[in-house]
């Protein structure tokens, strides 16, 4: 019983994580570390004879190896930080 309780436990985690996963593509990496990746998305096909507009997503995503704050007096640094930026086209 023990052991199937086990064997359930590591199935539950092992779907949950690859349902949070996301599809990230691995684009370049510069000298200084920092990852670059896309994903894109279309949301919707225009209709027949183009009533209808195509929308095609497009996420970038920067991961930086250390970005540092100058906006205060006390210099911050941040260590593996990323943005993420979405580009929507019509």
């Amino acid at each position: 019983m023990i052991m199937k309780t086990k064997l359930l436990i590591f199935a539950f985690l092992l779907f949950s994580f690859n349902v949070f996963s996301q599809d990230w593509i691995k684009v370049t990496e510069d000298t200084f570390g920092n990852k670059y990746h896309i994903k894109s998305s279309i949301v919707s096909k225009g209709g027949e004879y183009g009533y209808e507009k195509s929308i095609i997503r497009i996420w970038t995503k920067e991961t930086y190896k250390k970005m540092t704050d100058n906006t205060t007096s006390k210099e911050k640094v941040y260590h593996n930080p990323y943005i993420i930026i979405l580009m929507e086209y019509v």
